[in-house]
């Protein structure tokens, strides 16, 4: 973590969102907060991913679908956001239809 902080000394959201993952329960009240700081700020592909993860991991699946909508509209070409974003939708899908 020694690393993270150093590399994100700069960026108070990517700090905060690397030492939110870092736990070993996320707090959902913390990447709901993240989540709706992410409009204010300049946020690369890559963040988008891994708040989407951890949203869908915590159990907000609507708020996960969000982020990685957020995502693909900011990163158009990005292929990762576009492939888990159709990945999490056809899980939902299964999971509402069970």
């Amino acid at each position: 973590m020694a690393v993270a902080r150093e590399l994100d000394r700069e960026d108070s959201w990517r700090l905060r969102l690397h030492l939110e993952l870092a736990r070993p329960q996320t707090s959902i009240d913390v990447l709901n907060e993240l989540q709706a700081e992410l409009e204010d700020r300049e946020v690369p592909a890559l963040g988008y991913s891994l708040l989407a993860d951890a949203l869908w991991w915590a159990g907000s699946h609507d708020a996960s679908l969000r982020v990685y909508r957020a995502g693909r509209t900011r990163f158009p070409s990005d292929f990762g956001l576009a492939f888990w974003l159709g990945v999490r939708r056809e899980m939902r899908t299964e999971t509402d239809a069970a």
